[in-house]
């Protein structure tokens, strides 16, 4: 539920993008459409049809002519409308999701202020992991983990992500007595290392909207920023990205839900940001594609053929779908 909540409100704010401007720039819409496959409800307001289909893990809206073959452009089609406002159009999409992502983080921020972290106490145990099962509690203090002294929670971190799978023996201090746990981390689709199951105790300073919103335009760049370079370094390495599934996504969008509401909002916050990103990639039929056949066209002076277009884009996203299905896959089966 909470990753469907996340997804949706990104898909809606991704694809109205897309619509507004559209709008503005004189190009019609017939369909806004949340999510794929067979039409649940459906309601036509203003030439533009609006609907809610049967799989909630997308969505779309069909530009005026998108889906045409070569011929005549009516007025208001896509391809009837200058390069200028068609770059526009497409653009508006990751946009706004880079906009939202500034909107959530700044939520957080003027909300409950800036997070900082001291020491390294227990905040919250997350039901169903091993620490739970090994009886730590929120406010119990880490000393040290398998011998090793523990004053920060960044070494908690950095010890998951170098230990593995393997049982770790915790000492802990819980109102005022030594108590010593065993934990065997385990692995979570979509996450680095195997983990105990435990998030720092954390204290907020507050800040003021307008900081908050300068602060948010920040936490959006650099997400984006952080994004960027690890699609940039697998890409130069030659190796996989660390992708993950919408299996992954979903049970990462249950954890942050779990640590607490402002966790999951800054959850949605780099999962839209990730999107924006996502989507400018040059695969059809992602937005960077039909950018990277407008630049072309540009520098053409001509457009390349329409039944060239929606043959790529149909094939690239049978190939999507399929890509999906395989990132499902291996996500189920980092978790058996």
């Amino acid at each position: 539920m909470a990753f469907l909540l996340a997804v949706g409100v990104l898909i809606v704010v991704h694809e109205g993008g897309h619509f507004l401007m559209a709008r503005s720039t004189g190009i019609g819409v017939r369909e806004f459409a949340i999510g794929f496959g067979k039409r649940l409800v459906s309601a036509t307001v203003g030439g533009t049809r609006y609907a809610i289909n049967l799989l909630p893990l997308g969505g779309y809206v069909v530009l005026a002519g998108m889906d045409n073959k070569d011929g005549p452009p009516a007025a208001d089609d896509f391809q009837a409308r200058p390069l200028w406002a068609r770059l526009l159009t497409i653009l508006a999409g990751p946009v706004a999701n880079y906009l939202l992502a500034v909107v959530l983080f700044a939520w957080v921020l003027a909300g409950w202020g800036i997070p900082t972290v001291s020491g390294a106490v227990v905040g919250q145990v997350l039901a169903g992991y091993p620490a739970a099962s090994a009886g730590i509690r929120p406010g119990d203090r880490v000393l040290a983990l398998d011998g090793h002294r523990i004053t920060s929670w960044s070494q908690i971190s950095a010890f998951e992500a170098t230990n593995g799978s393997q049982p770790i023996h915790v000492l802990l201090e819980r109102n005022g007595h030594d108590l010593s746990v065993t934990v065997t981390p385990v692995r979570v689709p979509g996450a680095p290392a195997p983990e105990m199951g435990v998030t720092a105790k954390v204290a907020y300073q507050a800040v003021g909207v307008v900081h908050a919103v300068a602060m948010g335009w920040q936490e959006a760049a650099v997400a984006i920023s952080a994004t960027a370079a690890v699609l940039w370094g697998a890409v130069a390495h030659g190796a996989a990205p660390p992708l993950v599934g919408v299996v992954g996504i979903a049970s990462l969008a249950g954890q942050s839900l779990a640590v607490g509401i402002s966790q999951f909002i800054v959850f949605a916050a780099i999962l839209s940001v990730n999107l924006a990103l996502f989507n400018l990639l040059p695969i059809p039929p992602l937005d960077g594609s039909r950018l990277l056949f407008i630049v072309v066209e540009g520098i053409r002076r001509k457009p390349l053929s329409r039944s060239l277009e929606v043959a790529v884009n149909a094939v690239g996203f049978y190939l999507l779908i399929a890509a999906a299905a395989v990132l499902a896959i291996h996500d189920v089966g980092g978790r058996l």
